[in-house]
């Protein structure tokens, strides 16, 4: 079994235990996602699957599915690009932050819960209820740093 393979069959179970259908289009635009190496809109998304359906696919149906998708926690919502990924943690949900490369538009995801608790900590002294808290830290991959010089 591939990688992919075995992170789309821990998808679909993920999916399956929180009581949803792994429909065959479902199944297909989770792998159509998963086939590039940068987030992609919904429209993006849509028109590919579109193309390999060889059919219009509604934009409202790709949406329920990706807000499907990103309730269940196998697929991201980059919030700051308005463009989905699939899940590095499929588990997780919380303590998550998005390295969002400005030059090749990569997106990395690393578990950081100190900083998670901090910002919790920090808004709630503030008497602010968050619905909740994303983390998005733009700046160039190790690929694209060629020649720069970090931020201190």
């Amino acid at each position: 079994m591939t990688e992919a393979e075995r992170i789309q069959r821990r998808a679909a179970d993920a999916f399956v235990a929180a009581g949803e259908r792994w429909t065959p289009l479902r199944s297909k635009l989770f792998r159509l996602i998963m086939q590039f190496d940068r987030p992609m809109s919904a429209y993006d998304l849509g028109k590919a699957l579109s193309v390999t359906e060889d059919r219009q696919i509604a934009i409202t149906t790709i949406y329920r599915i990706l807000t499907l998708f990103v309730t269940k926690g196998i697929v991201r919502r980059i919030e700051s690009l308005n463009a989905y990924i699939v899940s590095a943690n499929i588990s997780r949900r919380e303590g998550l932050v998005f390295l969002i490369c400005n030059q090749c538009g990569k997106v990395s995801e690393i578990e950081h819960h100190e900083l998670y608790r901090e910002a919790l900590d920090a808004i709630r002294r503030v008497n602010f209820l968050p619905a909740r808290l994303v983390a998005e830290v733009r700046g160039l991959c190790e690929s694209c740093q060629v020649g720069r010089v970090p931020l201190h």
